[in-house]
């Protein structure tokens, strides 16, 4: 676990490499295929994830809450498929996955 806090200055980079232009207020997110107007129009936010993807969602709540001003909740994965969770068009549901697997 040591060796992946020690990685995660490296690890950001690479992944906001080429995505992130701060000068330009620019971020380009490959995968997303949302309209501006459908990014406008969120106004909840569900993660749902498992184990340490739980916490990495935990912390997504919290930025997402004080800077998007969006409110958002995180949902264990293992109990939110036996829920009947109330999705509208203004929800955006995030999946984190750590592995792939869960």
């Amino acid at each position: 676990m040591l060796k992946e806090i020690f990685e995660q200055p490296r690890v950001i980079n690479e992944t906001m490499r080429g995505r992130l232009r701060l000068e330009e207020g620019i971020a380009k997110l490959g995968g997303v295929r949302m309209k501006k107007e459908e990014i406008r129009n969120i106004n909840r936010i569900v993660f749902i994830a498992c184990g340490t993807s739980l916490h990495a969602g935990m912390l997504g709540k919290y930025l997402m809450e004080e800077i998007a001003r969006i409110p958002t909740e995180v949902e264990y994965a293992s109990e939110f498929k036996y829920k009947f969770p109330v999705i509208d068009k203004g929800t955006l549901v995030i999946a984190i996955s750590q592995s792939g697997e869960t």
